[in-house]
């Protein structure tokens, strides 16, 4: 018999709690989850406590190969610096884009409109901050 484990050779074994909707992330083993033999290239959702929304919500439990990552905030930062480089954003609204807990992608994203003219920046941050 071949090896029937089909899990990723770089599996860390190290999972995050994410939460889909404001961003959040924290350490599963922290939260007391221990995952073991178990794998999906999709991950799987548990129910929890967000101490960001303050709700329960059904957290996404990934590997932390796959979370948010230096370089994901690095593009945020770049491409919302080029903004007020631009002038189509104003430092204060970056800076708090760049603070809003949300997914970084998500921030780009109201970047991104903002500069476009297509959304107003006090509808973008109660977006951000909801």
């Amino acid at each position: 018999m071949g090896n029937t484990d089909q899990r990723p050779a770089s599996d860390t074994g190290i999972w995050i709690l994410r939460c889909p909707a404001c961003g959040r992330t924290g350490d599963a083993r922290k939260a007391g989850i221990i995952r073991v033999g178990a794998w999906s290239p999709l991950g799987k959702y548990v129910l929890g406590w967000c101490s960001n929304c303050r709700r329960l919500r059904m957290l996404n439990l990934v590997q932390a190969d796959h979370a948010c990552t230096d370089t994901q905030a690095d593009e945020t930062w770049k491409e919302v610096s080029a903004y007020v480089a631009s002038k189509t954003i104003d430092a204060q609204t970056a800076e708090q884009i760049i603070a809003a807990n949300v997914p970084e992608e998500r921030k780009r994203e109201i970047a991104a409109y903002i500069a476009e003219g297509m959304m107003e920046v006090d509808d973008a941050l109660r977006m951000l901050n909801a």
